[in-house]
């Protein structure tokens, strides 16, 4: 330790297989595993405990988008444990001392998910553009209204997290409104990502997956409708890749992150695969 932070070494990693190391010893620095693009790969383990938690050991087990992954497994018993992962899980140790996933388990969401959500979304307001709701309006009420309007009459898709099956990292849900007349538009669509699992691609793999949901089982299904501020260049650019249309600018309509008023842009999404039917 150094100033009460953890020193590191790095050991070699063997790809595919599982990974015993024994206990390590202050010798040895460092040993490459492997390259990517010409940069180097490591296996990272810590030295032992800091105050009381236990310290990790990291290896690369894949990559996305070019970048390497790294599988986390708990220090046990002076020997750290590694698999290499097979299914859709990733971890990587991020920047600022969170564990960031990848890919993990993306389901359809249920009654049971209420609790979870509410936490998801609560967190996810708590931070400036997170949501359009302030987190002190994030109410079980209107958790439960969104929940079960999308489980009635739309869809709804959760993320699980990657070390907690009972926290959720991101959702996304949207459902018909209620005049007949409105039965091919899926509407008040709603996503939210942790802030903590921003960045790593997550809020574009979950709307691929909505989308999809659509295309291949929904053929009463028209159009897919949501508003963005106008200042969230990032998010309305990830909609129009994902083929949604900007259709208009409704002017003052939001309150700015800096205060100020901004405009909201109504954006669409139209089902290839609509097949067009008579109202009941």
């Amino acid at each position: 330790f150094a100033r009460n932070k953890p020193l590191y070494t790095l050991r070699l990693c063997a790809k595919q297989t599982p990974l015993r190391f024994a206990a390590l010893r202050e010798t040895n620095p460092s040993t490459l595993c492997g390259f990517a693009r010409n940069k180097p790969l490591y296996t990272l383990r810590l030295c032992g405990f800091a105050r009381n938690k236990p310290l990790y050991a990291l290896r690369p087990c894949g990559f996305a988008r070019n970048k390497p992954l790294y599988a986390l497994r708990e220090n046990k018993v002076n020997r750290i444990i590694c698999y290499h992962l097979r299914q859709l899980t990733f971890y990587l140790y991020g920047p600022k001392n969170g564990i960031y996933m990848m890919k993990m388990n993306i389901r359809k969401a249920s009654q049971t998910d209420a609790d979870a959500l509410e936490t998801l979304y609560r967190e996810t307001a708590a931070i400036p553009g997170g949501l359009a709701r302030e987190a002190s309006e994030i109410t079980a009420e209107y958790i439960r209204h969104n929940l079960s309007s999308a489980l009635a009459t739309g869809i709804s898709y959760v993320a699980e997290h990657p070390a907690d099956k009972t926290r959720l990292v991101a959702s996304i849900h949207a459902y018909k409104l209620q005049p007949k007349t409105f039965q091919h538009v899926l509407s008040e669509l709603t996503i939210a990502v942790h802030p903590l699992f921003q960045g790593q691609g997550l809020g574009r793999q979950i709307f691929s997956i909505f989308l999809q949901e659509v295309t291949q089982h929904h053929p009463d299904i028209l159009r897919v409708e949501l508003i963005t501020r106008e200042s969230n260049t990032r998010a309305i650019a990830l909609y129009q890749q994902l083929g949604f249309e900007i259709e208009g600018r409704l002017k003052q309509r939001i309150h700015g992150i800096a205060g100020s008023k901004e405009a909201d842009m109504p954006m669409a999404w139209f089902n290839p695969n609509y097949q067009n039917e008579k109202m009941g």
